[in-house]
């Protein structure tokens, strides 16, 4: 991702189980107060597309077992696997996070606007 907003914390490694279940390698930028409650972003498509945590498990120093909402099919976890997880930070990224909390209820249809 483009812009010094955001900041690489860690690479989704592989998938383990068969419930969504992902190995994560954390980066030494993963802070060790993560708030489950904010996003972590992926790229597709030039887009950030916000992923929120609905288990995370840390494993080791460096390592963590995560489970991402709506992604609870190995197909669909297939698609994060290989990829960097990045947190916003600053205030230019305020926009973003509520932008990101009203597609969590559902409200916000304006993805595109997650754009780094």
């Amino acid at each position: 991702m483009s812009g010094n907003a955001s900041v690489a914390v860690a690479r989704v490694s592989k998938s383990f189980g068969s419930e969504g279940e992902l190995l994560v390698s954390l980066f030494d930028t993963f802070p060790d107060d993560f708030d489950l409650r904010e996003p972590l972003f992926v790229e597709i498509d030039r887009l950030a597309v916000p992923l929120f945590c609905d288990r995370f498990e840390r494993r080791g120093r460096s390592g963590a077992l995560v489970v991402f909402a709506d992604f609870y099919s190995e197909r669909r976890t297939a698609e994060l696997i290989g990829r960097e997880l990045f947190l916003c930070g600053g205030r230019c990224c305020a926009e973003k996070l509520r932008l990101c909390a009203g597609l969590r209820r559902g409200q916000c249809q304006k993805a595109n606007h997650l754009l780094f």
